[in-house]
C-alpha cells in the first residue's frame, strides 16, 4: 500500500510539472507591442512589397500575409501555478519574463492605452524605458515612469514618409524556379494548367517549363475591380486592373486616413493627389513623452 501511495504521488507530481512547463513555455512567447502589427515569418508565397521607383516605373505588389495572432496571457494562467507566483516575489533581473498591468498617458494628459503586457526583459521585446523600469521590481510593486521619445518610439522622421504611385505597371508574364513554384502553389507545375493563390483575385496559367524555369502569365479580366487588403486582411483601397498588351496596369484608389499594415510596419495614408498617395510610417506616438503607471503582476525568473 505504501509503495502504491508513493508511486501515485510521484505520478501526480510528474503530471503537475509537465503542466507547469507547458504553461511556462507559452508565457515565454514574445509579445512585443511594436511587432503585433507586423506579419511574422513571411514566405515567398505570402509577402507584401512596397517599391518606389519613379524612373523605372517598377510596380507595387500587394498580397495578404498570414499573421500569427498571439494573445496576451492573463493573470489567470499564471496564478494557476500554485506556490510559484506570490506577492513580493522578485526582484526582477535581466532575462526574467514579466507581466505588467499598465496605463499609458500621453503629453496632453489623456489615457492612450491600458492593459497587460508580457515580455522577456533585456530581449528588446518592450520599449527601452519599460524594459529598464521593471528591473528590481517585485510582484505587486507599482511605479510611475516618464519616458522620453528616445527611449519610447523615437522622434518623428520625415524620411519615413513615402510617395507611392497610384498607377503601377507590371508584366503579365513572370518567371520563377520550379522549387519556388512548388513552395508557392504546393504542387508541381503543369503546362496549360491555371493556378490561383488564396489571396489573389485572378488566375495564373503556366505557359512553359524549360530547364527548371517556369513561366506564368497573369489572366485577370480587363477592367476588373477588387478590394486591396493589407497584411492583416484590412481593406484600405479599391483596386482596378486593365490589360495593355503584355502589361497589367494596376490603379489604386485608397481610403484617406486608412492604415496599411505591411512587413515594413504600419503606414497611414495621410495625403492623396491624382498620381500618388503619401504613406507615413512613423509610429503614432513618435516624439511623444509617455507616462506609464505600471504594476508588476507576475514573473518567471530566468532559467526556470
Amino acid at each position: 500500500m505504501a509503495k502504491k501511495s508513493v508511486r501515485k504521488h510521484e505520478e501526480k507530481a510528474h503530471d503537475e510539472h509537465k503542466h507547469y512547463e507547458s504553461l511556462k513555455d507559452k508565457m515565454l512567447e514574445p509579445l512585443k507591442s511594436e511587432k503585433i502589427n507586423k506579419a511574422a515569418q513571411l514566405t515567398e508565397k505570402k509577402r507584401i512589397e512596397i517599391v518606389k521607383d519613379n524612373e523605372k516605373g517598377i510596380p507595387m505588389k500587394y498580397a495578404i500575409a498570414i499573421v500569427a495572432v498571439v494573445a496576451v496571457l492573463g493573470a489567470v494562467i499564471l496564478l494557476s501555478l500554485p506556490g510559484f507566483i506570490r506577492i513580493g516575489a522578485g526582484p526582477v533581473k535581466s532575462g526574467d519574463v514579466v507581466q505588467i498591468l499598465y496605463s499609458l498617458k500621453i503629453e496632453n494628459g489623456s489615457i492612450y492605452d491600458a492593459g497587460n503586457f508580457t515580455f522577456k526583459t533585456g530581449a528588446g521585446e518592450a520599449i527601452k524605458g519599460i524594459d529598464e523600469a521593471v528591473i528590481g521590481m517585485r510582484v505587486g510593486d507599482k511605479k510611475t515612469v516618464v519616458i522620453k521619445p528616445a527611449d519610447a518610439y523615437g522622434y518623428y522622421d520625415e524620411s519615413k514618409i513615402f510617395d507611392i504611385p497610384l498607377v503601377n505597371r507590371m508584366n503579365r508574364t513572370e518567371s520563377t524556379s520550379t522549387d519556388v513554384f512548388n513552395m508557392t502553389f504546393g504542387e508541381e507545375p503543369v503546362v496549360g494548367k491555371t493556378y490561383r493563390l488564396e489571396d489573389m483575385v485572378w488566375d495564373m496559367r503556366v505557359t512553359s517549363i524549360v530547364n527548371g524555369t517556369v513561366k506564368i502569365v497573369h489572366e485577370p479580366q480587363n477592367g476588373m475591380t477588387f478590394d486591396m487588403k493589407d497584411a492583416l486582411g484590412n481593406v484600405y483601397a479599391k483596386g482596378t486592373v486593365n490589360l495593355e498588351g503584355d502589361s497589367l496596369v494596376m490603379t489604386t484608389n485608397p481610403i484617406r486616413g486608412s492604415t496599411i499594415v505591411t512587413v515594413y510596419g504600419s503606414g497611414k495614408v495621410v495625403d492623396l493627389n491624382e498620381t500618388h498617395m503619401k504613406l507615413d510610417f512613423n509610429h503614432p506616438l513618435a516624439s511623444e513623452t509617455l507616462t506609464f503607471d505600471i504594476m508588476l503582476s507576475n514573473y518567471v525568473p530566468y532559467g526556470q
